[in-house]
């Protein structure tokens, strides 16, 4: 038996939207949306509802009149305590999870909103995966100079899982002796040390590490607080500013890689040294996995959406090939294909289907 599944994923000023059979894609458009119109939008809800006239449009437009649109419809979402990753069944408790999250943190669970809406009751299942998961961190991985903070927060884990699991397979290294440096290089990039199993210390560019296509990594934290007390930034602004306006689009007024590159290639200075910047602060962060192993390197693995540019690839490796010959490059796993992978194992009973009933969320 075959199944249909719709995957989505909102981007900051677009949604990705793809039709699977299977793991087969049928259909993919991504819809891009006014970034004024979408700026002037601070409340989730106004944004689902903006956002979810377009996917409906072009999902109707996918099927024949009276027809099911999918078995299951799946979007990413987000808690922010330790959540073990996996397929989550989007039902009144989850939503109400959802909604009782700090605004701020609303926004990354607007794709399990948008699959929640998109879905007929009786007709299809509303899925969220959660890609975030419990610390695995070493101790003194989490010491950040001040004690009332500490890092352990973790991102983008079904990726890195799911690449350096792929990798101990091409290694011949079984998964609990495999030691792996991974970057997730997506809109986000997430850099961690991977060994023994499990993620032993980790970088994302919501807090430190490299700045990526959207976010802007980390930051002078004197410079920060002195933002933030300007009286010319809300939380909502300053946040925003950090986790969607960041990055490339702060400095190029655009999150498209493939656009930089170009303009680099065509001679811009300019966007050159902005690249330049990224590579050098990325390969930092892989350097300094390395130490985290203590050297003992099995391969660095490169996978997400950057991946899929040559150039950047090449300007990456020119930083890091000192540390190991052996650099994997997994570059055909969308955040789309992901999703339906997970719907589609859910859905066939390879997976469990996790309900979320964990302690109230703050």
């Amino acid at each position: 038996m075959s199944f249909r599944i719709l995957s989505l994923h909102p981007h900051s000023v677009s949604t990705k939207i793809a039709l699977y059979e299977d793991s087969d894609e049928i259909a993919r458009e991504e819809i891009h949306h006014d970034p004024y119109e979408l700026s002037q939008i601070s409340d989730i809800s106004v944004q689902r509802t903006y956002r979810l006239r377009a996917l409906k449009e072009v999902a109707a437009s996918w099927t024949k009149s009276g027809d099911r649109l999918a078995d299951a419809v799946i979007g990413m979402a987000y808690m922010p305590v330790p959540t073990p990753v996996g397929v989550y069944l989007i039902d009144g408790e989850f939503l109400r999870r959802i909604w009782r999250i700090k605004s701020d943190r609303k926004q990354h669970n607007l794709g399990a909103l948008l699959a929640a809406s998109l879905t007929k009751p009786r007709e299809s299942a509303a899925y969220a995966l959660l890609t975030f998961s419990s610390d695995e961190f070493d101790g003194v991985a989490r010491m950040s100079g001040i004690p009332s903070f500490h890092f352990g927060k973790m991102t983008h884990a079904i990726y890195i899982k799911g690449a350096a699991r792929r990798a101990s397979r091409d290694l011949g290294i079984p998964f609990g002796e495999v030691s792996l440096v991974v970057a997730h290089l997506g809109r986000g990039f997430s850099i961690c040390a991977h060994s023994e199993g499990r993620i032993r210390d980790m970088t994302i560019t919501f807090e430190r590490g490299p700045f990526s296509q959207a976010r802007s990594g980390g930051l002078p934290s004197a410079g920060i607080v002195r933002m933030a007390y300007s009286g010319m930034w809300s939380k909502n602004d300053l946040l925003e500013r950090l986790h969607v306006c960041g990055g490339l689009m702060s400095y190029m007024e655009t999150d498209d890689l493939s656009e930089v590159m170009s303009r680099m290639a065509e001679g811009d200075e300019y966007a050159a040294m902005i690249m330049r910047g990224m590579i050098y602060q990325t390969a930092s962060e892989i350097a300094a996995m390395a130490v985290t192993l203590g050297g003992s390197v099995d391969a660095i693995v490169l996978e997400g959406s950057c991946t899929l540019d040559d150039a950047f690839v090449e300007m990456l490796k020119g930083r890091i090939s000192w540390i190991t010959d052996k650099i994997l490059v997994y570059r055909e796993d969308d955040e789309l294909i992901v999703l339906a992978r997970a719907a589609l194992k859910a859905l066939r009973g390879e997976d469990q289907v996790f309900r979320y009933t964990c302690a109230a969320v703050k």
